[in-house]
């Protein structure tokens, strides 16, 4: 009988033949594992603690300190972030698995019966939305975590958005599973109809005015910069805006059924972006698409490669931080574990803050 490889396996085979992997790395992949544990570190892990030597008493993370309780869940949950302590500074990419595990464990308690997207999108709606609207120190926090995500992060999401992306094919409907099921959580397709409208039409505008075409930096980076606005926005006062063209007169966004949306492009489009628009896309847009892509086995070992950077460490550490700061609001959301809002929006600034020190203008890179 013949064995079969899995999707996840092939897909790993493809990723791979994209990097432009060396022959100088391929050997010291072979060394390192005959070395180990007695190994020396790769070219960028140096870099990463060479700065993490510059910051005051090498400090990159500081943990929020939990109270004593009793409670089993509790302490589950507490087991579990000693788990991601464990693997900082070096391995954000693991740490950012064990605070998914603790999302996904707390949170099905939380909304008892829901599952994956839909406990999320539950947290999303009513509770993170709510707890940053309702808390101007807090709300002030998030906007500096916004200001400070990785352009490696949006060129992450525009990738896994249009590198498969079919425009002859019904948006919700793309043939690329992994395209799909982004699309779908981004713009709340169930099955039957589109939630969010704002959401598709900003994707299609996306793709519409850069698409994605391998092997071009500049137009892949404008593309990205799109997203890197999306969380610029003021939630209060702008708006996202598309020019006019003049060669066609509408575009249609083509959903489940007769349903369609057209949008007219010889006139100047706005969308307004408020606080949920920006968490969907951090959520369910980034997160998750890094915890799907980590689950499966569909990436290559980030630091493990010729073509690991700064930049790699930034977008890895982002997703953790931006999980870990998800977590703190979701237990803290009830006074369930006696954790004191002024402690956690104090914890949440102090790990913004050591996040831009590090990584400084590689944010932007």
């Amino acid at each position: 009988m013949g064995i079969n490889i899995s999707e996840d396996v092939k897909e790993i085979k493809m990723h791979y033949s994209e990097i432009e992997d060396t022959t100088e790395y391929k050997k010291r992949r072979v060394q390192y594992i005959k070395d180990w544990p007695n190994n020396e570190q790769f070219e960028i892990e140096k870099r990463l603690f060479e700065k993490i030597n510059e910051l005051p008493n090498n400090i990159t993370f500081i943990p929020f300190e939990f109270n004593y309780l009793e409670e089993n869940t509790y302490n589950l949950l507490l087991s579990l972030f000693l788990d991601a302590l464990d693997f900082l500074p070096n391995r954000p990419d693991l740490s950012f698995d064990f605070i998914w595990r603790i999302i996904d464990t707390y949170s099905s308690e939380v909304f008892p019966g829901l599952h994956g997207k839909d406990t999320i999108n539950k947290c999303i709606k009513q509770i993170w939305t709510p707890a940053i609207e309702n808390n101007a120190i807090l709300k002030e926090a998030i906007d500096s975590l916004f200001l400070n995500i990785p352009v490696q992060s949006c060129k992450y999401l525009f990738k896994r958005l249009y590198e498969n992306f079919d425009e002859q094919e019904d948006l919700v409907k793309q043939s690329h599973k992994d395209t799909r099921q982004l699309i779908g959580r981004l713009v709340g397709f169930n099955g039957g109809k589109i939630e969010n409208d704002k959401i598709a039409r900003i994707l299609v505008e996306i793709n519409d005015k850069y698409g994605y075409t391998p092997h071009t930096p500049a137009e892949i980076r404008k593309g990205s910069m799109l997203f890197y606005r999306l969380f610029d926005w003021n939630d209060n006062l702008d708006e996202i805006s598309f020019g006019k063209r003049e060669y066609e007169t509408e575009l249609d966004i083509k959903l489940k059924t007769e349903h369609q949306i057209e949008i007219d492009l010889k006139s100047k489009r706005g969308y307004k972006i408020d606080l949920e628009d920006k968490l969907n896309i951090l959520i369910n847009g980034i997160l998750y698409t890094f915890r799907n892509d980590r689950a499966h086995g569909a990436v290559f070992s980030p630091f493990r490669s010729s073509m690991a950077s700064l930049k790699t460490y930034a977008h890895s550490n982002f997703c953790f931080l931006a999980a870990y700061i998800l977590l703190l609001i979701l237990m803290s959301n009830n006074n369930e574990y006696k954790m004191k809002n002024e402690s956690v929006v104090e914890n949440i600034t102090q790990n913004i803050y050591l996040f831009q020190k590090l990584y400084g203008r590689e944010l932007k890179a």
